[in-house]
C-alpha cells in the first residue's frame, strides 16, 4: 500500500480539545499517541498520519473516551474579537453542523445529507486563466455513472420537487422526469422578451395566455412556428405578421370562436387577408380597401366591393333601392307608344333604358339597374295591354252596334220584300 500524507491545517486563535491533560507549546512541537486535557498552540497545529507498513495513512483527531459507551460530540470553536464563536459542531451521531461561513478553498466529499439553516454561496475562480464559472454538479468519481441533480423546496412541512436536471441535460420545473430541454408542470410567467431560434418549438399542453400587446415578430419571435395542444388567449392585442395554420383532427380541423373575431389590415397595398381551399387556391380573398372577393381570383381583377367567381345559390335577395318604377302608373307619366318602341328596338335591338349587350360584356351586368328597368319595362306592357284592351272593348261595342243596325235593316228589308209581292 502507498503511504499517503495527510496535512490537516487549522489557522485557528484558539482550538479546545477535551482529552484529558494540559500542555503550553511556543514553539513547533510533535506529539504521538499522548494524552493531554488542553492545547494552547500559538502557531499553526498539525495531525500527521501513521504512514509506513500497515499503517492507514489516515490522520483522526477523534472525540472518545476509553469506555466506548459515551456519546460524545465534537466542537471547533473560532475567536473573532475577542469573542468564542461556534464554528463546526459535529454530533455525537456524526452529524456536522457548520454555525459560521464555510468557505471550502478545495473539494469537499460529503457522503450523506447536509442540512443548511442559511444560503448557499459559490464563488468562481478569478483572476487571469481562471474561467469566472461557478460550477454546481452532479457527478462520481469513476466518471461512469448518469447522475441527475434535483432540488427540492419544502412547503408546510411536504417536500415539493422544485427542479430537476435529468442525466441527458433536459431540465424539469414541478416535474421529476422532464422529457424536453426545458419541461415546465404548472403555470409560466414571462415578463421580458421570448425568442425562439433555428429549430426550437414551443409546445404547450394546457392554457397560452399572452397579457398585454405582443408583437410575435418582437417581442416574441417564432421563426419555426408554435404548436399549441390547448388554448389560446390574448386579453390585448395580438399582431402576426406570418401564417397561422391550423390542424384540429378531433375536431374536424375546426376554429372556434365564441365572441366573435376582428381582422383588421394594414395599409399597405399588398397587405390581404385570405383563406385557401385545399388546393392552395384563394376561396376568399379581402384587400386593403375592403373589397371581397370569391373563389379563384386575379387580386387586380376585384374591383367592386364583392367580386364571386363562381355561381350563387341563395334562398333569398334583398338590395336596397332609392326608388321603384311605381312611377309607371302615374297620371302624368308619358308611356312610350308601341310604334315608337318598335321603331327603337328596330335601331337599337334592345328595350329603351336597358343596357346594350355591348355594355354587359364590357362592364358587366348591373343586376339592380337591369331588374329596376325590367319592371319598369313589365308595368309599361301591363298599361299597353290594358289600353289595347279598352280599344278591343270599344270595337267590341261598335260591332254590337253595328250588328245591332244590320238586323233592323234586314227587318226592314225583309218587310219591304212582302208588300211588293203581295201587290
Amino acid at each position: 500500500m502507498k503511504t499517503t500524507k495527510q496535512l490537516l491545517v487549522f489557522s485557528l486563535s484558539l482550538f479546545s480539545l477535551l482529552i484529558t491533560n494540559k500542555v503550553n507549546a511556543q514553539k513547533d512541537k510533535e506529539f504521538r499517541n499522548i494524552k493531554v486535557r488542553d492545547i494552547f498552540a500559538r502557531g499553526h497545529l498539525y495531525f500527521y498520519a501513521l504512514e509506513g507498513n500497515k499503517k492507514s495513512g489516515t490522520a483522526y483527531v477523534q472525540a472518545r473516551d476509553k469506555s466506548n459507551y459515551t456519546n460524545i460530540a465534537m466542537q471547533i470553536r473560532s475567536q473573532y474579537r475577542g469573542q468564542i464563536r461556534n464554528a463546526i459542531r459535529i454530533g455525537a451521531e456524526g452529524n456536522t453542523t457548520v454555525q459560521q461561513n464555510l468557505t471550502i478553498a478545495q473539494a469537499l466529499d460529503i457522503k450523506g445529507n447536509t442540512f443548511m439553516k442559511n444560503g448557499l454561496y459559490f464563488s468562481a475562480q478569478e483572476g487571469f486563466g481562471q474561467s469566472g464559472t461557478a460550477f454546481l454538479e452532479a457527478k462520481d468519481n469513476s466518471g461512469n455513472s448518469s447522475i441527475g441533480l434535483q432540488l427540492r423546496a419544502q412547503n408546510n412541512g411536504v417536500s415539493i420537487d422544485a427542479f430537476k436536471i435529468n442525466p441527458d441535460g433536459n431540465i424539469g420545473i414541478g416535474i421529476v422526469d422532464p422529457q424536453a430541454k426545458l419541461d415546465v408542470l404548472g403555470n409560466v410567467k414571462i415578463s421580458g422578451n421570448t425568442t425562439l431560434t433555428n429549430d426550437a418549438n414551443l409546445e404547450v399542453s394546457g392554457d397560452l395566455t399572452i397579457s398585454g400587446s405582443t408583437n410575435l415578430t418582437e417581442e416574441v419571435n417564432l421563426e419555426k412556428g408554435i404548436k399549441v395542444k390547448g388554448n389560446i388567449s390574448s386579453l390585448g392585442a395580438l399582431d402576426i405578421q406570418n401564417e397561422i395554420n391550423f390542424s384540429n383532427v378531433l375536431n374536424s380541423q375546426q376554429v372556434l370562436v365564441n365572441k366573435g373575431v376582428d381582422f383588421r389590415l394594414s395599409n399597405i397595398e399588398s397587405s390581404h387577408f385570405s383563406v385557401k381551399n385545399a388546393f392552395g387556391s384563394d376561396a376568399l380573398y379581402v384587400k386593403t380597401d375592403g373589397k371581397v372577393g370569391f373563389g379563384a381570383i386575379n387580386p387586380n381583377n376585384i374591383t367592386e366591393q364583392v367580386h364571386v367567381a363562381g355561381r350563387i345559390k341563395a334562398t333569398g335577395f334583398i338590395a336596397d333601392a332609392s326608388s321603384f318604377p311605381d312611377y309607371v302608373f302615374a297620371k302624368d307619366y308619358k308611356l312610350m307608344p308601341l310604334k315608337e318602341v318598335k321603331n327603337y328596338t328596330d335601331e337599337n335591338h334592345h328595350l329603351p333604358g336597358m343596357p346594350s349587350e355591348k355594355e354587359v360584356v364590357n362592364n358587366g351586368l348591373n343586376v339592380k339597374k337591369v331588374v329596376t328597368i325590367s319592371v319598369e319595362k313589365i308595368e309599361e306592357l301591363y298599361l299597353h295591354t290594358i289600353n289595347q284592351e279598352e280599344k278591343i272593348k270599344q270595337q267590341e261595342d261598335r260591332l254590337k252596334m253595328m250588328q245591332k243596325v244590320i238586323f233592323q235593316l234586314q227587318e226592314k228589308l225583309q218587310q219591304l220584300e212582302e208588300k211588293v209581292n203581295q201587290n
